[in-house]
């Protein structure tokens, strides 16, 4: 009913016929296209096939009311869009945000976001990080965190907190975590540069101090030339030589690998 591209993003209005409601309709969305995937925001409006073939020429109020809902959400991404796009910034998740801003968005729901993203990319490992990300922001500032709640103080409040039961370097991973959905929410244009929280000045990540964990040459030898009796035994430690020799290459990754 209505299309609009720019920049390869495509934005257009669908019956979404893949799962139909106890009534047999389907849900009306707005299908974003981007990079070979889609993203399907609904407008809350179930049709039939046969009465979603009949809306553009049928004159009854009830179409004309439907059609006006319709091009209001399609209207309103297309405009979200648009402004991402001429900006060089446009992707899935700053989309979702800005979106979010005329319902009141949140950083729970941006985390969300952030994981249905993840998920669409298999990035499992990353996922489950995310995840642990909301529980602990949740911990501090329950399930509805307005951007603007996300100041300097409660930052720091949330890293006094947190410090009780969690080490520095686990804090700092968490907190890098908010700030890379703050700094999409800044060019989404859902927080202004003013709101910004992290940065010299402000708040500051800090970072832990590493333990040096090399092996020497003579411990690694020690290992390649290991041999167990359990066969099990002897599997993981030659996953283990594989990752060493793919220079610590992430287990989830090299999960994911083919032969070819």
């Amino acid at each position: 009913m209505y299309n609009f591209s720019k920049d390869g993003i495509v934005v257009s209005t669908v019956l979404d016929a893949r799962t139909a409601n106890k009534e047999g309709k389907y849900p009306i969305k707005i299908k974003v296209y981007y990079q070979r995937k889609p993203k399907y925001y609904s407008i809350g409006i179930c049709m039939t096939k046969e009465e979603w073939n009949k809306l553009p020429d049928s004159k009854s109020s009830e179409s004309k009311k439907i059609r006006q809902a319709i091009e209001s959400s399609f209207s309103l991404v297309r405009m979200n869009v648009e402004a991402l796009a001429e900006k060089g910034t446009f992707s899935f998740n700053t989309l979702n945000l800005r979106l979010g801003k005329a319902t009141g968005d949140t950083l729970n729901s941006a985390i969300r976001a952030k994981i249905e993203e993840l998920k669409n990319e298999e990035r499992i490992g990353t996922i489950q990080f995310y995840q642990t990300t909301l529980v602990m922001v949740e911990e501090v500032g329950g399930k509805d965190i307005p951007f603007s709640t996300v100041t300097v103080e409660w930052l720091q409040k949330c890293e006094r907190l947190w410090s009780k039961t969690r080490s520095i370097s686990t804090i700092g991973m968490h907190m890098r975590n908010i700030r890379t959905l703050m700094n999409e929410a800044k060019r989404a244009g859902v927080i202004k540069e003013s709101q910004y929280p992290f940065g010299k000045g402000l708040f500051e990540i800090k970072t832990g101090i590493g333990r040096k964990k090399g092996l020497t040459k003579k411990q690694l030898k020690a290992i390649f030339d290991y041999k167990s009796e359990n066969e099990t035994t002897n599997r993981y430690k030659d996953l283990w030589i594989f990752i060493y020799l793919c220079n610590g290459i992430n287990p989830t990754d090299m999960l994911k690998l083919k032969f070819s």
